[in-house]
């Protein structure tokens, strides 16, 4: 069975036909997961109403939100960064490797660091 997992509740119910039909290609069965916040709840009315016209069972709440304000409100969120902790953890000390040698060098250059012997 194909599956299709929404991390965030698409902003029209045209995106949302569109994601969800990756499941059920040429007649196959599909499954389709979405997850939303109360901050989704202008869209969430609109999705719910095109689960209900297909068939899907809907919870009466979800039909009885209030309609979705202006359209061009879109919700911002942060990226989700899926970079392992390690690799950011190695980026930062070689970013900060980097800029102290830098500090280093420009102390050297002027005079006011410590200067090497000959």
């Amino acid at each position: 069975m194909n599956m299709v997992i929404n991390y965030d509740l698409p902003d029209s119910g045209i995106t949302y036909i569109h994601r969800i039909g990756r499941t059920g290609r040429a007649g196959r069965k599909g499954r389709a997961i979405t997850l939303f916040t109360e901050d989704d709840f202008d869209n969430l009315r609109t999705v719910a109403n095109i689960m209900k016209q297909s068939g899907c069972e809907v919870e009466e709440w979800m039909l009885k939100l209030p309609k979705a304000r202006n359209k061009n409100t879109k919700i911002r969120r942060n990226d989700i960064d899926t970079t392992p902790k390690y690799d950011k953890i190695k980026k930062r000390r070689k970013s900060q490797t980097v800029k102290h040698g830098k500090r280093k060098k420009s102390k050297d250059s002027s005079g006011n660091g410590i200067k090497a012997k000959n």
